[in-house]
């Protein structure tokens, strides 16, 4: 190789090298996003909600259920609510956290959000003042966990809980089972009030 190729070479490696630290710097500035962020500016205390629904799209015949002196399923014509299953949803929301993936309004269908797809779960306080509303989407291909939105912004997340399992939802987003929070129990008591056997 004579004097000139090899100057040839150096600049053109020189250029490269350029464009790959311009290149890092920029997608490192363009990144706005935590790796991974609170889904909630606020965490909630779950001793103080006092309604939940949940719907599916459109449909506004979702499962409604009402704390009053006990937990009631008013979809399920005031029948008593399982409180364990309540409390472990409302637990489970609280201080959920995900990875985030985009805040591109156009791509929300691509993660099963905005749509008809998505389970959307909303919790009221005593005064039936929104505290939280979140849309539930698709599983991520050969993974686990949801793609998770709030309501209020188009900032998608990807957190690694099943929460659609604590609505008794296994096969993706669909409107949950009415029944799945009831209490089916015939027969309830504490220890203390057994007297003998």
């Amino acid at each position: 190789m004579n004097k000139k190729t090899i100057i040839i070479l150096l600049v053109v490696l020189a250029l490269l090298v350029i464009a790959s630290l311009t290149q890092k710097e920029s997608h490192r500035n363009a990144v706005t996003q935590k790796d991974n962020a609170a889904l909630f500016a606020t965490e909630f205390d779950a001793a103080n909600i006092s309604r939940i629904v949940i719907t599916q799209g459109a449909d506004s015949t979702g499962v409604v259920l009402d704390k009053l002196e006990q937990w009631v399923s008013r979809s399920r014509f005031g029948y008593t609510a399982d409180e364990n299953k309540i409390y472990q949803l409302l637990n489970m929301l609280n201080g959920l956290d995900g990875q985030f993936r985009s805040d591109k309004e156009q791509v929300l269908v691509d993660y099963g959000l905005g749509g008809s797809e998505a389970v959307t779960v909303s919790l009221f306080d005593s005064d039936f003042n929104e505290v939280v509303s979140l849309e539930i989407g698709k599983s991520p291909a050969g993974g686990t966990g949801h793609f998770i939105r709030s309501t209020t912004d188009n900032k998608v997340y990807l957190t690694n809980i099943d929460v659609l399992a604590k609505m008794g939802l296994v096969n993706g987003p669909e409107l949950p089972n009415h029944a799945f929070f009831l209490d089916t129990r015939i027969f309830s008591t504490t220890r203390e009030d057994v007297r003998a056997l």
